[in-house]
């Protein structure tokens, strides 16, 4: 019987699988601490926007991202970072975040996290950006009449 590869083959095929992966663009972590409140530019190519101008850099301490704003109806914001990786093809990701959700009301209508050829704008609310080749992950948290409360991937 025939061996499936040579023992030089196979040894440069084992030495080439235990090489480190090459790592990919990275953002963060990101405090915010170092811009003022009411930033929408971050200086990095971020771009931060909402329809109703309540997207933002906030807090007089510890800076945080408001993304919408309690009483702020139809609230539709986007914080989007530049192409990290240019010219290359995702092939996986890792992302982590603190998120504060409050209201006094009934909380809606969710959020997403969309990776891909972002469109411009702020995107259709927690279904964010419809995209070709583009991954969604949307966290419903309204239901709006037969559509229950939920964590969706669209891709």
């Amino acid at each position: 019987m025939k061996p499936p590869c040579s023992a030089l083959a196979c040894a440069a095929l084992s030495l080439s699988l235990a090489a480190p992966a090459a790592l990919a663009g990275g953002y963060g972590p990101q405090s915010f601490n170092s811009y003022a409140s009411g930033a929408t530019d971050l200086g990095d190519g971020t771009s931060i926007s909402s329809n109703t101008g309540v997207c933002s850099v906030r807090g007089s301490g510890n800076r945080y991202l408001r993304l919408t704003a309690n009483g702020t109806g139809n609230t539709s914001a986007s914080f989007k970072l530049p192409d990290l990786d240019p010219g290359s093809e995702i092939s996986e990701f890792t992302v982590a975040f603190d998120l504060l959700m409050s209201t006094s009301g009934t909380p809606a209508d969710g959020f997403s996290l969309n990776v891909g050829d972002i469109p411009a704008g702020d995107g259709g609310g927690e279904g964010g950006f419809a995209m070709a080749g583009g991954l969604v992950i949307a966290w419903d948290t309204y239901n709006n009449g037969g559509d229950p409360q939920s964590i969706e991937v669209f891709a």
